[in-house]
């Protein structure tokens, strides 16, 4: 009988992870936009609810740029299958490496994102070169 027993919680044991259910990242695309009028971070909701509180934590603009302010840096809520934008106008010349961190709140998780991108400036308008 202790044999059955031990066997039965074995087997439970080995089964288990099967059972388990895996925490899935949801799907949320940020990346940013290839030519606009300043830094625009483009934040693409593919799932059935909503994402809350996106919000660009910190952004470092290095390059030949001479004005960069916030101007959308917060989204309340973007809705399922929805699209939202954070911008950042700037105005310079030539080359510049840029480092923003977003984070979002998704079914009371909050998950954060760091992206990279090199951007050619002109003026106002900028054009991304390479993202990662």
């Amino acid at each position: 009988m202790k044999k059955i027993i031990a066997l039965f919680i074995l087997l439970i044991l080995v089964a288990s992870p099967f059972f388990a259910s895996s925490v899935e990242q949801p799907k949320v695309e940020i990346h940013f936009a290839w030519f606009h009028w300043g830094i625009v971070i483009v934040v693409g909701n593919s799932e059935d609810e909503a994402i809350h509180h996106v919000c660009l934590d910190s952004i470092s603009i290095a390059g030949f740029v001479f004005i960069g302010c916030n101007s959308v840096d917060y989204l309340e809520e973007i809705g399922s299958y929805g699209v939202g934008y954070l911008i950042v106008p700037i105005f310079g010349f030539g080359r510049c490496l840029v480092t923003a961190e977003i984070s979002y709140e998704y079914e009371g998780i909050t998950y954060n994102e760091t992206l990279h991108g090199l951007f050619f400036v002109f003026g106002t308008t900028t054009l991304l070169l390479q993202e990662w």
